[in-house]
């Protein structure tokens, strides 16, 4: 994941030097929990999530108690705009836009950018060719991979303050959902190994444990099989 990643940083550094969100703070994946209202100004909470034949890219504005409804759906469809026409290596391939929603608890406005990211492209990843295994036994039948990182954090409040005085982030943990069409007769014991190998890279989820398992019908009537897995250390070769 290392192009990909250095291709988001570089993007987003780009659109940064614009002077139209040089004041828009960019913060890290917010998890499971909701990213802080701002105080004051607009807050892009940046999520990247991977799959098996592309990635997306998901970002929240967040506004402030300065920021209207109407200001926040506008800078939003500029920074759209403005993260397409950055992408100088053409490997966003699509682009959306939410409506702008109001957050009644936290008082506050937002809109979301979803981005498709071509994961074949250039130096990219390629996730279509993916091998997994769990504690060294190869993973069969594997129909979608994904992964995303997830960082929880708890919020110091003082009495009758609306507005935490501070927020305390606990270690980062890693979210890996697989799709298959059958379930696997492997031992997953607490700590066991998850690896995906995709040509010459290498992810290896360490201590990782089930966290659920799941299974639908698809639209032609098989049964799917989604295993949900926690990781709290992840290692790239």
């Amino acid at each position: 994941m290392n192009a990909l990643e250095n291709f988001i940083r570089e993007l987003i550094c780009s659109v940064k030097q614009n002077p139209s969100f040089e004041e828009i703070r960019f913060i890290d994946s917010y998890g499971l929990q909701p990213a802080a209202k701002p105080a004051q100004g607009i807050t892009a909470v940046v999520e990247m999530a991977g799959f098996d034949s592309d990635i997306k890219l998901n970002i929240r504005l967040i506004g402030g108690n300065n920021i209207s409804g109407s200001q926040l759906g506008y800078t939003a469809v500029e920074l759209a705009a403005a993260l397409k026409e950055a992408d100088t290596l053409e490997y966003i391939n699509g682009v959306l836009l939410s409506e702008t929603k109001y957050d009644k608890k936290a008082t506050s406005f937002y809109r979301d950018i979803k981005l498709s990211v071509v994961s074949d492209a250039g130096g990219l990843d390629s996730f279509r060719r993916v091998s997994l295994s769990l504690n060294g036994q190869t993973l069969g039948g594997v129909t979608a991979f994904m992964w995303q990182e997830n960082r929880d954090s708890v919020s110091l409040y003082e009495f009758h303050r609306g507005e935490p005085y501070a927020v305390i982030n606990s270690k980062m943990c890693y979210e890996v959902v697989i799709e298959l069409n059958f379930l696997p007769n492997i031992s997953t014991n607490k700590g066991f190994v998850l690896k995906a190998e995709y040509e010459s890279d290498t992810i290896s989820f360490k201590n990782c444990v089930i966290n659920k398992i799941s299974s639908s019908v698809n639209a032609k009537g098989q049964i799917v099989y989604t295993l949900k897995i926690i990781s709290n250390e992840k290692v790239t070769a």
